[in-house]
């Protein structure tokens, strides 16, 4: 049997170690080209220099829907890094209020939703029969030029159902605000969610840092099938025959041949690499995510503050606090406006918050550390001009990968994962035509 083709994937992020890591596994000569002298992209862990922590550069949470993350991980073996969360019980909480949590039984879907929403007490029972209206209208189309805001609207919600559910969901999945998001890729999310499975519905969180459940696992499975990952190469240009791919330059001199190209970088760096001609595109907006890590003194006990290993918060700049064995991890998207703001400020509104929400005095907080990703995700909207394209390109193997490929999924771990699964589908249907023709 011939060899397989030999494949440059350029970029390390999850989308690029997924198609990386899986090429390799099946046989290909894989060569991974990072830019940055680290993997993993926009997901990634590094050790806290006061505390010696091993802290992420964000709070990721999977789920039980996330099908190809899942699959992913189970081939590259570390799905054993994950938590399953079997308790569905989300608390929240509001400054100086007492507010119930939303826990789903261990019930076959949709019976285990219906219960929870019923059971929702932070809402009207009138209200709790309006949510669960907008649940069954899931089922049915909805079309792509509405927003969130105005598909409620639609289903009559309140401005309690928005305030205490569709709102904390649409930041969490979409990292944008319902006025803007678009109800479509939202609908998606939510039927995967909560409409297939109640096993689809469970948080899967990671019991290690970012980097090694994604990324050492990866790059393990690439450099031993044989295949290369160098760091700190820029592609400066490519090799191009009869419109075909043929070779990479990078900025260091050095030159890589390769049968197929993957391209795997972030949507607003795809310009710098690929021309108009071979990819047309509109960069979208993006939308930022500040993640905050709070370590309090020890007459704080972490595991005691709140029943479960998260809570959502209302009413307050705060919207998701994370149990982490030494610290808390504090979630705030579509963050535009707290992203502009100076460290200071950023930390006397944490603490007022914290004191608020689950009552630890500022003086009781001996640690802030902020970490802004102003490119967290791109914009899904109603009215953007960005138009997702497929994986392949006009050159027959030059292929794009990443969150934001026509995946029809929000900007997602999830949705980078699928998109490599799509870009290894294409080519091993290709790699068997060629078979079939003597290539």
């Amino acid at each position: 049997m011939a060899d397989k083709p030999a494949v440059a994937v350029i970029g390390g992020g999850v989308a690029g170690l997924t198609a990386a890591s899986l090429l390799a596994k099946r046989g290909y000569r894989v060569t991974v080209l990072e830019q940055k002298s680290r993997l993993g992209g926009r997901t990634y862990s590094f050790t806290d220099d006061v505390t010696g922590d091993t802290i992420d550069n964000g709070q990721h949470i999977l789920m039980g829907c996330y099908d190809y993350t899942l699959r992913w991980l189970g081939e590259i073996g570390a799905i054993d890094n994950l938590s399953v969360l079997e308790d569905y019980r989300i608390p929240f909480a509001a400054p100086h209020k007492k507010l119930s949590p939303l826990r789903l039984p261990n019930w076959p879907s949709p019976l285990h939703l219906l219960a929870g929403i019923l059971n929702f007490k932070n809402l009207s029972f009138r209200d709790r029969l309006k949510l669960l209206k907008a649940g069954v209208n899931l089922r049915k189309s909805v079309g792509s030029d509405i927003s969130v805001a105005q598909w409620l609207d639609q289903n009559e919600q309140s401005s309690d159902c928005k305030k205490y559910f569709w709102q904390p969901v649409c930041l969490a999945v979409m990292n944008e605000d319902m006025e803007s998001a678009s109800a479509k890729v939202f609908a998606t999310v939510l039927k995967a969610m909560f409409l297939r499975s109640r096993d689809a519905s469970k948080f899967i969180l990671s019991k290690s840092g970012l980097s090694e459940l994604f990324v050492h696992r990866a790059t393990d499975a690439v450099l031993n099938s044989g295949g290369s990952v160098y760091y700190n190469e820029t592609v400066k240009s490519f090799s191009v025959m009869d419109e075909r791919f043929s070779g990479i330059e990078t900025k260091t001199g050095k030159h890589f041949d390769a049968d197929i190209l993957i391209s795997a970088v972030p949507v607003w760096e795809v310009k710098k690499i690929i021309s108009n001609e071979i990819l047309p595109l509109i960069p979208p907006k993006t939308s930022p995510i500040v993640s905050i890590y709070v370590w309090c003194e020890s007459s704080i006990t972490i595991s005691e503050l709140f029943k479960g290993e998260l809570i959502g918060c209302i009413d307050t700049h705060i919207q998701w606090i994370f149990k982490k064995k030494n610290y808390l991890s504090i979630t705030i998207s579509d963050a535009d406006d707290v992203a502009s703001w100076e460290r200071d400020r950023i930390d006397a509104t944490v603490r007022a918050e914290l004191q608020a929400l689950l009552n630890i005095k500022p003086e009781q907080i001996r640690r802030i550390q902020t970490i802004k990703e102003h490119r967290a995700t791109f914009s899904i909207t109603t009215n953007g001009p960005f138009i997702r394209p497929g994986v392949s390109t006009s050159y027959e193997n030059l292929y794009v990968i990443g969150d934001w490929v026509d995946t029809g999924l929000p900007s997602t771990i999830e949705s980078a994962v699928k998109s490599a699964y799509q870009c290894i589908e294409l080519i091993e249907k290709k790699e068997k035509q060629h078979a079939e023709n003597g290539r």
